[in-house]
């Protein structure tokens, strides 16, 4: 909510993903140390735990790992600009968010096809790795859950709502746009997020334990890691050990920590499941309000004609 000075914004803007010569912007390293594309990857298995970038035993063949390489490093060019746009002032943000929109357009058509192309592989690699005593309705969740879309769904609305809300502190909108603008904010955008943010959650709490289980029936391989994609955010986990839930995907150097979370699978939703609860409830409230002004302009208007009428 604060207005950081021009030099505060230039110095982070320079800062954030210094630039080098020849390298890809996929490559370059946040503040130096940690590189865009993990980064990524990071965020879309913290939202949503696809089974892609979680299960460890998995192998995944060269055509698979291609496409989903060209994805990451696809997405890495709107959110690298999604940054830049914020390092800007109001008005000159809010200009490039609408631009910013139709590259995560995009986006979600390119990580639809990604989970299209993922739903019959996984399930044929879960089951090829001798997990086919898996519970079927949690695998046909898996099969059925569009993964990457989700996430890219949910930046996709949150930038919707910041272009909104940036009207608002501009003061863009006349009294006769508020009508609009308030029913479009709760009854489309609004009610699309809310209901991204309870798919999330359901699927969660479904298929975390179950993702666990997998992981652990191959405790008698668990030097052994076959995902490379698992392999990658090996690097990237000492950098989050404080708030990864899923750090023992991955993380082998505390087997008596491993031990106790195991028993009880439901606490690596935890964090996931009280991030939700608490964008969801800021969500809800900005839904109640909207509906509520949206309402109060609605009666005012009434009120208005009924005066002219008579």
């Amino acid at each position: 909510h604060e207005k950081p000075s021009l030099f505060i914004r230039s110095l982070l803007l320079l800062s954030y993903l210094p630039s080098v010569q020849g390298c890809l912007l996929s490559s370059r390293k946040i503040f130096g140390q940690i590189s865009f594309a993990e980064q990524v990857k990071y965020e879309i298995r913290s939202f949503i735990v696809p089974p892609l970038l979680t299960l460890k035993s998995i192998s995944i063949d060269n055509e698979t790992l291609n496409y989903s390489e060209i994805f990451f490093q696809r997405a890495c060019v709107p959110f690298s600009n999604l940054f830049y746009s914020l390092c800007n002032n109001h008005a000159r943000t809010r200009e490039k968010l609408s631009n910013l929109l139709d590259e995560f357009g995009v986006l979600q058509d390119e990580s639809e096809k990604l989970d299209q192309w993922l739903h019959k592989y996984l399930i044929k690699e879960i089951v090829q790795t001798n997990l086919s005593t898996a519970n079927a309705q949690t695998l046909l969740l898996i099969e059925k859950t569009s993964y990457f879309f989700q996430f890219i769904l949910n930046w996709t609305l949150l930038i919707m709502e910041y272009y909104l809300l940036m009207g608002f502190d501009l003061s863009l909108y006349s009294k006769r746009e508020l009508y609009d603008v308030y029913f479009y904010f709760a009854q489309i955008i609004l009610f699309t997020h809310i209901n991204v943010y309870k798919t999330s959650k359901n699927i969660l709490n479904t298929t975390v334990p179950f993702l666990v289980q997998l992981n652990q029936k191959q405790q008698t391989n668990k030097n052994q890691i076959n995902n490379q994609f698992v392999q990658q955010i090996n690097s990237l986990i000492q950098h989050h050990s404080n708030d990864d839930p899923l750090a023992e995907f991955t993380n082998e150097n505390n087997a008596s920590q491993k031990k106790t979370k195991r028993k009880n699978p439901n606490v690596l939703v935890a964090t996931n499941n009280e991030y939700h609860e608490q964008e969801l409830l800021l969500i809800h409230g900005h839904f109640a309000m909207s509906t509520a002004m949206h309402r109060c302009l609605k009666a005012l208007d009434i009120e208005r004609r009924l005066k002219f009428s008579r």
